[in-house]
């Protein structure tokens, strides 16, 4: 059985998307040139709102780690995320959660 690949990205204080590694855009399915510098609401628009969103700014608000599982609107699937405050915004990982 294989193992899922936890997924990376870093988010500037404005929530543009900073970096992010390869698991990422292959789970998201679009390329960096079209996210790279974006705000995560705009490539994204339907998230805006969004649980994940909010958590997104606790973590900058507190400056401190948030965890959290929540239905992933861009994959439509359940996912475990980790928001970590850093200097430039965000550290963000996420895992699909996958039903046994």
């Amino acid at each position: 059985m294989r193992q899922a690949t936890r997924a990376f990205y870093t988010l500037d204080r404005e929530l543009r998307l900073l970096s992010a590694s390869p698991a990422t855009f292959a789970l998201w399915g679009r390329p960096p040139q079209e996210l790279i510098g974006r705000e995560l609401v705009d490539s994204f628009p339907w998230i805006a709102g969004s649980e994940i969103v909010e958590a997104f700014h606790a973590a900058l608000r507190g400056f401190r780690p948030v965890r959290l599982q929540t239905r992933s609107q861009v994959l439509d699937t359940l996912v475990e995320v980790e928001i970590y405050p850093v200097r430039e915004g965000l550290q963000v990982s996420f895992l699909p959660v996958r039903s046994v």
